[in-house]
């Protein structure tokens, strides 16, 4: 997280309301590790109309038979005087 939030260009998020990064997180159920590599991403967004934030943490792995396989968890998030106020957390897959 720290390396994400490190390297997100100010300017460009100011501007896009949004900011992704590839990773590889090396991450996986016990049982599904393969030699190919599923590409991991970490997203933020901000949304103006409610003045909220959403974080989108995505862990891929392969599957045999299958392909790459994900789990995103999703955390939404304002943040008020300094502090940052959860708002929701949903994970999927």
């Amino acid at each position: 997280m720290n390396d994400f939030f490190s390297n997100i260009d100010k300017n460009t998020f100011v501007h896009n309301l949004e900011y992704s990064k590839e990773y590889e997180f090396d991450r996986y159920p016990t049982n599904y590790k393969s030699d190919i590599n599923c590409i991991d991403e970490i997203s933020l967004q901000f949304f103006e109309d409610q003045c909220e934030y959403r974080l989108n943490i995505t862990n891929s792995f392969y599957v045999i038979d299958f392909g790459c396989s994900e789990h995103t968890t999703i955390y939404t998030f304002k943040i008020t005087d300094n502090q940052i106020e959860l708002i929701d957390r949903i994970m999927a897959g």
